[in-house]
């Protein structure tokens, strides 16, 4: 049996559509038989739903992300996953297996670059590696710019590092280590 995930949005325009099914059939523009040899086959599939998003984390809120790095892409790709291209040399540590982990999101205040962003993390917790970035993003919602203070990335256009981040609305991106973040990013930290 094949398995279907399924957002809320799905759901709903599904609904939409058998409603007009429903109507088609009712007035008499569509025969029965018709709908039922399309139909029939669909409900050999199993419908699951796809997993919620949680809320929107508050600052110093634990949370616990387990993620099976066995089953994720090379490191050196998460760029081209992100949507640049090129090969993005990396030189962190690959993370391999499934781990679990507890992290929480950190505001430092305006900082000059990504090394003064470590320093002022140091106090909350460890930098986790860049990759639990993808892990978070299918979880949680952000509702900032969430960044992991993680430079283990070269951008081979301009031979910047870069380090993983999340903007307000979700989309992955990488930013340059060295220029100012602002008081409205968040990090992340591992609790140890």
């Amino acid at each position: 049996m094949n398995e279907l995930n399924a957002s809320r949005e799905d759901l709903f325009a599904l609904e939409q559509i058998l409603r007009r099914v429903y109507d088609a059939v009712a007035s008499g523009s569509v025969k029965l038989s018709a709908v039922e040899e399309v139909v029939e086959p669909l409900l050999e599939t199993e419908v699951a739903e796809a997993p919620v998003k949680s809320h929107v984390l508050a600052d110093g809120e634990v949370f616990k992300v387990t993620h099976d790095f066995g089953n994720s892409p090379e490191p050196e790709k998460m760029p081209n996953r992100f949507g640049y291209s090129g090969d993005w040399p990396f030189d962190g540590t690959q993370l391999t297996g499934k781990q679990t982990r507890e992290f929480k999101w950190v505001a430092v205040g305006r900082q000059k670059d990504l090394d003064a962003v470590r320093a002022a993390l140091a106090e909350h917790g460890d930098v986790p590696e860049g990759q639990w970035l993808e892990a978070i993003r299918e979880q949680f919602e952000p509702e900032s710019w969430r960044g992991i203070a993680d430079s283990s990335w070269l951008d081979p256009g301009v031979g910047r590092r870069g380090f993983p981040c999340l903007h307000p609305d979700g989309d992955p991106d990488f930013r340059w280590a060295g220029r100012e973040r602002g008081a409205d990013w968040r990090w992340l930290v591992e609790v140890k």
